[in-house]
């Protein structure tokens, strides 16, 4: 029993720990990276070209996904996001008999949609995805405090002696 104990130690002190601390540290980036409003985005207007659902190949994931996208001139905009999908499906038809004007916001070295205008529309609007910082920082509290709890309660585990 003790041989088990002292690697429970010893996983919680060199894993449970620094996996922790990282997504901790990870959590309030995302706090501090994620832009707060729609202004700290790039924009691109110009006439739509065509749109419509098509399937990509992801290398690294290997798999096919099904994203709706949507050509101005020169660049192809996207999103994989069901109610962004749903949206533009049943409103960028209509919309674009009326008017082939677009406006598209998205992160940086990104072409996927955060927020979308046709005309004077807005289809798409952005939210910041603070949800998965407080993953990440949640995360990390509960994983680096309980291990610490460990680590500290009980460090007898690595000796192998009894506790006193």
């Amino acid at each position: 029993m003790g041989y088990i104990k002292k690697y429970s130690y010893l996983r919680a002190l060199f894993i449970g720990v620094p996996f922790g601390i990282s997504c901790f540290i990870g959590g309030i980036m995302l706090f501090i990276e994620i832009p707060e409003d729609v202004s700290k985005l790039n924009m691109y207007k110009g006439e739509i070209i065509s749109y419509g659902m098509k399937d990509i190949y992801d290398k690294e994931a290997r798999e096919d996904f099904n994203v709706y996208y949507v050509d101005v001139q020169d660049k192809e905009f996207y999103t994989e996001l069901g109610r962004n999908i749903d949206i533009l499906k049943r409103d960028l038809p209509i919309l674009f008999k009326r008017s082939k004007n677009i406006i598209v916001w998205c992160e940086e070295d990104s072409f996927y949609i955060e927020q979308l205008q046709i005309g004077e529309n807005l289809l798409i609007e952005y939210t910041p995805p603070y949800w998965m910082a407080h993953f990440f920082l949640w995360l990390g509290v509960i994983t680096l405090a309980s291990a610490l709890i460990y680590v500290i309660k009980h460090p007898e585990d690595l000796s192998g002696k009894k506790k006193k």
